[in-house]
């Protein structure tokens, strides 16, 4: 034989129902009456505790579930429409109700807030309309444009939306600028970098030499000798240390010194090279050609090569090559 189940009304909280099993009834002879519980008030054991409940249906579990839900939901529209009629009993911590139970009073109560959230909503929104309809004013009453305060601003009901899509556009462009100048400096840093570990690697190496003392700028023995002996004069020399120490990229878009044209002072000026290369090979090139016979004279002689030295030594970018080296004079 099947197991019969029962739908009860809790006697202590009502409108609250749940589907227990016929043997939770605790009298026996009531048990033997199944169907016939219907309507009848019986103690059940639920869990550790004897509860008093009403049977509201008797038959198998799935039909009695069904039964549950419709009586729960249907206490819970009752609840909401007349509910200065309903016998409101606190319910015991320790009643419960079947799991479709809980669900329905769980839904039939978000479905009562919401409506009630949606009210609210649309009384704020009509009251935000009704007061954009009262500051917003008439075309025949305000045809003059808003007049801007002292710190610059207009009223809020007057900006267009052109002028706040060109501001936000400018401010855009200022931080791609931004982010620009950063890229550039951070390559600069980058090639700093590279250029310090290649001279630290240079200078522990044993076929180099610093050009110059104190300066930290060193070349290869072999290129500097080279150099020398295919130089004659301070101007060959200064070019073609020019040519080793400097690689294209640090030539591109600069100049010798960094100074305006004499002749086109309305031109671009470029930023100078590495000074330190720069003054480094001037000096290796003074030392080299100041002879003895005019040691004497050293401070003229000095003045008088390097204005030949810088005039001859100049940087043209142009798309084939990064640099030439032109002198201005024959000898």
């Amino acid at each position: 034989l099947k197991m019969g189940f029962l739908v009860v009304e809790f006697s202590s909280a009502l409108e609250e129902f749940a589907v227990i099993s016929i043997k939770k009834v605790r009298d026996g002879t009531l048990r033997a009456l199944k169907d016939s519980l219907v309507g009848k008030t019986v103690d059940v054991l639920w869990g550790r505790k004897m509860y008093s409940v009403k049977v509201r249906g008797f038959g198998p579990k799935s039909e009695m579930e069904t039964m549950c839900n419709i009586l729960a939901e249907e206490a819970a529209n009752e609840d909401g429409e007349s509910a200065q009629n309903a016998k409101h009993v606190e319910k015991p911590k320790t009643s419960k109700t079947s799991p479709a139970g809980r669900i329905i009073k769980i839904l039939n109560k978000r479905k009562r807030l919401e409506r009630s959230d949606a009210s609210t909503l649309t009384s704020k929104a009509s009251k935000v309309c009704s007061e954009n309809i009262l500051l917003t004013p008439r075309a025949d009453q305000n045809d003059e444009p808003a007049i801007p305060t002292d710190d610059g601003s207009v009223d809020e009901t007057s900006q267009d939306p052109d002028a706040t899509v060109l501001k936000l556009t400018t401010k855009v462009e200022k931080l791609k600028a931004s982010v620009q100048k950063y890229k550039e400096r951070s390559r600069d840093l980058n090639r700093q970098i590279l250029e310090l570990k290649q001279q630290h690697a240079l200078s522990s190496a044993e076929d180099t030499i610093e050009i110059t003392a104190g300066t930290g700028i060193y070349l290869q023995k072999a290129l500097l000798a080279a150099a020398k002996l295919t130089s004659k004069t301070p101007t060959i020399l200064a070019r073609s240390l020019f040519r080793q120490l400097f690689q294209p990229d640090e030539m591109k878009g600069h100049s010798l010194f960094g100074r305006t044209c004499n002749t086109n002072k309305s031109s671009e000026v470029f930023s100078s090279v590495d000074g330190n290369k720069r003054d480094a090979l001037i000096d290796k090139t003074l030392l080299q050609h100041i002879s003895s016979k005019e040691a004497h004279r050293p401070m003229k002689m000095s003045r008088l090569i390097k204005m030949k030295m810088v005039n001859s030594v100049y940087i043209q970018y142009t798309q084939h090559e990064i640099i030439k080296l032109h002198s201005k004079y024959s000898y």
